[in-house]
């Protein structure tokens, strides 16, 4: 739901605290929200995928037409967050990755901007310190 995913999002990036994100498997939505951290960790064997919004039309033309308005918002409010968090991608390269189903490894995620590091054991010690 990316009405939730939205709400989400804004809460994480109000925290004042520095919010640490951890992403083992990062579809759609979730992929958002690894980004919205401020530290942003994947693991070794880590999945990230993001892709278009999805819906479903019901109702008549008109209901259609709303409906088309709505997830085109959703699509251009997607593509701003993710730049916001620091996908080094214009907005038409991202529309264009995301346009079927985009998967990224982990290092390929944070060539993307989607994510800061892979958590390792010489990672994991720097939180434990």
């Amino acid at each position: 739901d990316l009405d939730a995913a939205f709400m989400l999002y804004d809460t994480l990036r109000l925290l004042r605290a520095p919010l640490l994100t951890l992403g083992r498997y990062c579809a759609s939505a979730a992929a958002l929200l690894l980004a919205a951290g401020k530290r942003r960790y994947l693991t070794p064997h880590a999945k990230v995928m993001l892709h278009l919004p999805f819906g479903q039309a019901v109702g008549d033309a008109r209901d259609w037409e709303i409906q088309h308005k709505q997830m085109k918002a959703y699509k251009e409010t997607m593509v701003e967050l993710l730049r916001e968090c620091g996908v080094k991608k214009s907005s038409e390269e991202i529309l264009r990755d995301v346009d079927r189903d985009f998967w990224l490894d982990p290092k390929e995620a944070i060539e993307y901007g989607l994510a800061d590091e892979i958590l390792n054991k010489e990672t994991l010690a720097k939180w434990l310190r």
